[in-house]
């Protein structure tokens, strides 16, 4: 069995993301793990999920990713302009992750939260998608 894809596939979105100067204009940066006293608004790579997937002679991997928006403006417009930035950037494109060729990223959810300070927006959005490892087992 190969080995995982999550990390290639961590660095394609940054990278992607990254490189929308859309998106870059409006946030502060795209992070795994945020700085200390990091202004508003950013976007974080979160959590993902990896479930694998054969075919009759390839290995594979549904992976899902969260990636988090947050905000300190008033309201939720803000936060939905980053979103769309976003799907913009991932969803049905495809995005070449570096081992692996081109990838397509399904746009599944988001939620718009207010956290508990009443200040903070965050927007948790999750993409999904599925990789076949090049090669045999």
């Amino acid at each position: 069995m190969a080995g995982s894809a999550l990390f290639a596939v961590q660095k394609a979105i940054y990278r992607q993301l990254t490189s929308n100067q859309e998106l870059m204009a409006i946030v502060t940066g795209i992070f795994d793990q945020v700085p200390q006293d990091q202004p508003f608004p950013y976007v974080t790579i979160g959590e993902f999920t990896s479930v694998p997937f054969r075919t009759h002679s390839r290995f594979g991997e549904e992976i899902t990713v969260t990636m988090h928006i947050w905000s300190q403006a008033e309201g939720y417009m803000e936060s939905a302009t980053i979103l769309d930035q976003l799907n913009k950037s991932l969803a049905d494109v495809a995005v070449a992750v570096e081992g692996f060729g081109e990838v397509g990223f399904f746009y599944e959810f988001s939620q718009a939260l207010r956290e508990p300070d009443g200040v903070t927006r965050h927007m948790p959005v999750r993409y999904r998608l599925k990789i076949l490892h090049q090669g045999g087992d």
